[in-house]
């Protein structure tokens, strides 16, 4: 069960709160949502070591939106800018962690390039990514296409 993560962690209370319940009270594997918007490697650390100490071992790291008001320069600090930096951090600081990240079979709305958007892709496998989550798509050729890219790019999570 995938739990999202609001603006800058607005829901960080509250997205730990329903993780617990599912897999507490349902017996659902849950993979919280953990962004780099508005936080810093120790508030990182400390969300993710909460998770693990509940049992969770699956996060979806992301860069995450900047929030309405913010700028790239202020929505993100202490060298934590891409959904990569969070998946080598946790990967460093909690190895049992099985991260998953976006991609993008339409690409990216940031990317300048499909070419780009597969790159950056695979600095966040090569950070250590365990698979990878797809944004929603209309054409299934569009996905086929996209997996065809990360193929050629030794992309095979």
């Amino acid at each position: 069960m995938s739990v999202t993560y609001g603006a800058g962690g607005s829901t960080r209370e509250r997205t730990a709160q329903v993780s617990n319940m599912l897999r507490e009270d349902f017996g659902f594997a849950v993979m919280p949502h953990l962004t780099c918007v508005n936080h810093s490697r120790a508030e990182i650390v400390e969300i993710a070591r909460a998770h693990h100490a509940r049992g969770i071992r699956n996060i979806m790291a992301l860069r995450g939106d900047v929030p309405k008001g913010f700028t790239a320069e202020t929505a993100f600090k202490d060298g934590l800018l891409y959904g990569s930096d969070i998946v080598a951090l946790l990967r460093d600081e909690l190895p049992d962690i099985c991260s998953g990240v976006g991609g993008y079979p339409e690409k990216h709305p940031e990317a300048v390039s499909l070419e780009t958007d597969i790159d950056n892709l695979r600095r966040k496998v090569d950070a250590g990514a365990g698979f990878v989550t797809t944004q929603l798509f209309f054409e299934n050729d569009a996905y086929f296409r996209f997996v065809d890219r990360c193929r050629r790019a030794g992309i095979t999570i």
